[in-house]
């Protein structure tokens, strides 16, 4: 929730005016953390987001506990579905930045700061800019080699009549790398795999078929797959009370 990469973002990009006609650039920046004492950390975290509620923030902000992959345990926040002027808009910024130092910040250690735009030309559904999110995540990075970006766009950058829904595709914005792309798969439970498939590469499969996955797969580096958990009562949504 800090906001200094908003900032800096604003001074450094400029982003052209959409066409009539076209949705405006949305984006999500995720925030993620080492926590260091679980217990002062959700107390302090809570307290927080009540600063956020007391002002009336309109943005939301959901949190998530990293559950399984190279970053377990980790604690992940963001919001989704704004533009960059909205963040940069956000009420009280240096308030805000001092109530996390005050109650958050001797709890967790800063891991990353992560902006992404949204990519709609491939996404099915879009529940975290909805405001829907699922019980579950499964995340997955795509490091795609610079020059083949392009291929790889035209690859996948159509819906797939097969694609399941759910999924909603970013590209980076700022993150580990300037030429990666992030899948999130939205669900309840895990069976809710059997119809879209339990791995990255099946999953590419059953959505593109498999002359477009494996086009897709020949254009990456590597990909990371972890999965998230939500956790409601670390997360805001506008208008909604914060859970007890």
């Amino acid at each position: 929730m800090h906001s200094s990469t908003a900032l800096a973002l604003a001074a450094l990009l400029t982003w052209a005016s959409p066409a009539v006609g076209q949705a405006a650039p949305q984006f999500a920046q995720l925030y993620s953390y080492q926590v260091l004492s679980p217990p002062a950390f959700i107390e302090g975290y809570r307290t927080h987001l009540r600063w956020h509620e007391a002002v009336g923030d309109t943005l939301v902000w959901y949190g998530w506990t990293v559950a399984s992959g190279p970053r377990r345990g980790m604690f992940v926040d963001g919001t989704f579905g704004v533009t960059l002027e909205q963040l940069d808009r956000r009420p009280q910024l240096a308030a805000d930045r001092d109530d996390f130092i005050r109650n958050v910040a001797q709890h967790v250690r800063p891991v990353d700061v992560e902006t992404w735009e949204l990519w709609r030309g491939p996404t099915g559904d879009t529940p975290l800019e909805d405001r829907k999110p699922g019980a579950v995540m499964d995340v997955f990075v795509i490091d795609v080699e610079p020059a083949r970006v392009a291929a790889f766009e035209r690859v996948l950058g159509q819906p797939s009549a097969r694609g399941p829904h759910g999924w909603t595709w970013y590209r980076a914005v700022r993150s580990g790398s300037a030429t990666e792309f992030m899948l999130l798969v939205n669900r309840a439970k895990w069976d809710d795999l059997s119809p879209i498939g339990a791995t990255f590469t099946e999953l590419l499969r059953r959505g593109y078929g498999p002359t477009r996955a494996a086009a897709a797969l020949s254009q990456m580096r590597g990909v990371r797959s972890e999965v998230w958990s939500y956790e409601p009562r670390l997360s805001l949504l506008p208008g909604v009370t914060l859970a007890p």
